[in-house]
């Protein structure tokens, strides 16, 4: 996964509530909840996590299979968010609109799974 394969999500700068990575090892959704009430999920089977700011991280059983990885701090926000595009041709372009509507509020997904990358800060 070369550097150049990477698609920065419109997030940085913006105040979370939480992030959460719930599932399985084979099918296990990254949900971001923002402090506007918006949410970001992507379905990922490769997370990477930084943060120069203190964080709790708190895993909980959903069931006999499941985990829940829940990350919290205190003004916590996302310094930098990036997803892996494969450059397929037939999903180049619903992917570049997905990654788009992550500026906006609301509820959003991406319609693939593809690995992801955070970089955690503090609003402060």
């Amino acid at each position: 996964m070369t550097d150049n394969h990477w698609k920065s999500l419109p997030i940085d700068k913006k105040p979370i509530r939480e992030i959460v990575y719930a599932g399985n090892g084979k099918d296990a959704d990254l949900i971001i909840t923002f402090a506007d009430g918006s949410s970001g999920t992507v379905t990922s089977h490769y997370v990477s996590i930084t943060s120069d700011s203190p964080t709790q991280l708190t895993i909980e059983a959903l069931d006999d299979r499941n985990l829940a990885i829940r990350i919290t701090g205190p003004d916590l926000a996302i310094a930098s968010g990036r997803v892996h595009n494969y450059d397929d041709d037939e999903w180049v372009p619903e992917f570049r609109d997905d990654v788009a509507k992550w500026a906006e509020p609301g509820k959003h997904d991406l319609g693939i799974e593809t690995p992801v990358k955070l970089e955690l800060t503090t609003t402060k």
